[in-house]
């Protein structure tokens, strides 16, 4: 890259910001906003219509919350298949892995979670990874990874 060069953005890379919405109360607000939506300021938590008049180009969808569970749960079952014998969803957005015994099939933590990252690149997801030694630590043991991604 060149000095003169510019960063690419999530609007130069994807397009359309897009939120996800449902309705709370009286009002709709942002449940997910895509990375592009998110480097606009538009956040979880919004209402849906200040982020309209905030973004005019706005691609807004009504959130699926049984569509995405289901999903997940197929996450799930194909990681109980690929990588590990222990498996759970959590919440509504997250994966735990137990990865005791297993991460030497895969080189090792890093190389595992990078290849679990691709994978889920492939399917259009973003994700985060976290390894610890128990649920809810922030130690690296191989043990249990958290996966939690976003639109």
């Amino acid at each position: 890259m060149t000095a003169n060069a510019i960063a690419p953005t999530w609007a130069m890379l994807w397009g359309t910001p897009t939120v996800l919405i449902s309705r709370t109360g009286q009002r709709d607000v942002i449940t997910a906003a895509c990375p592009q939506a998110l480097e606009l300021g538009l956040h979880p938590g919004m209402a849906a219509a200040h982020a309209r008049a905030l973004v005019a180009d706005l691609d807004v969808r009504d959130a699926e919350p049984d569509a995405d569970r289901a999903l997940l749960d197929r996450l799930a079952l194909h990681a109980a298949r690929q990588w590990t014998h222990s498996i759970s969803v959590s919440g509504p957005d997250r994966l735990w892995f137990d990865l005791t015994g297993t991460t030497h099939l895969f080189g090792g933590e890093d190389r595992f979670c990078r290849r679990v990252l691709a994978f889920l690149k492939r399917l259009g997801f973003t994700a985060r990874i976290a390894v610890a030694g128990t649920p809810g630590r922030r130690t690296r043991s191989p043990a249990m990874v958290a996966i939690r991604w976003r639109c």
